[in-house]
């Protein structure tokens, strides 16, 4: 079965794009010697960004096996040390043992990194329009534990990356949930930038403990208890084309579909 490995972000201009993601609490860590394709990072959150004809999230990598890379008919990608497959949305596949070779014989690490402010732990899921995987049962063969909604159609990988697509096909920018261990830090770090806009919600809520009172300050949206519950908070259109939404969570692994319909009201449409 499949471990998510790290995001593909595509852009058409360089400087535009770096600063977005320093402004999210990205630094480089690699760049590839010949493509200029780069890795970026905020503790476990990686990144790759890569020069093309438009701006947006590209692709999904896992770590898997060989077999599976075979099955998939993975071709591999010279830009970037990786074995692909797919259409608009592609599909990154490595193995783990070969991953730190690619590393060391084809990219260039950066030596110094500055210092990272935010406290991310992980990508935890992105949700997409159906229409961007042309051939959906190509992903049986990264062995994928599947689930479905009146809405959605759900991909869940080995480490419970959530993969979901919208089969109204109405999700007008990929979503991209990141984990953090205080989202609260993470919003007053994120508020500092007068270049970043957050999502603001209209509800307000009363059991969570002693953390309602933070949820409610920082203008969160939530749902559960105080011992079981996701807290979140999207970051709109950074980086272009992608919303993030930064995410709390206890006892709570998939991407919960109410607060998703929260991100995504007649409020918000009207801002993207």
């Amino acid at each position: 079965m499949a471990i998510s490995n790290f995001l593909v972000y595509s852009y058409t201009d360089k400087l535009f794009t770096e600063r977005q993601f320093t402004a999210l609490g990205f630094n480089r860590a690699s760049t590839n010697k010949t493509s200029g394709a780069a890795f970026w990072h905020n503790h476990n959150c990686i990144v790759l960004l890569k020069p093309d004809n438009f701006d947006g999230l590209s692709g999904l990598s896992f770590v898997t096996s060989e077999q599976i890379i075979n099955r998939a008919n993975a071709q591999y990608d010279d830009a970037t040390g990786w074995f692909q497959f797919g259409d608009k949305l592609k599909f990154y596949l490595q193995t783990e043992n070969t991953i730190k070779t690619v590393i060391k014989n084809e990219y260039e690490t950066t030596p110094i990194l500055d210092a990272v402010s935010t406290g991310v732990d992980r990508f935890g899921g992105v949700v997409l329009n159906l229409n961007q995987i042309c051939d959906k049962e190509i992903l049986s063969a990264l062995e994928f534990k599947t689930m479905s909604s009146d809405r959605y159609l759900k991909y869940i990988s080995q480490n419970n990356f959530s993969l979901y697509l919208d089969t109204y096909n109405k999700t007008q920018a990929s979503t991209v949930y990141v984990d953090c261990y205080d989202i609260f830090k993470n919003i007053a770090m994120l508020s500092l930038d007068s270049t970043i806009q957050m999502k603001q919600y209209s509800d307000t809520f009363a059991n969570f403990g002693n953390l309602t009172h933070k949820i409610n300050g920082y203008n969160c949206t939530a749902i559960g208890n105080k011992d079981s519950y996701t807290i979140e908070k999207m970051v709109i259109d950074c980086p272009r084309n992608v919303n993030f939404i930064l995410r709390q969570r206890s006892k709570k692994i998939t991407i919960n579909e109410h607060t998703l319909q929260k991100h995504y009201d007649v409020h918000t449409q009207t801002e993207l």
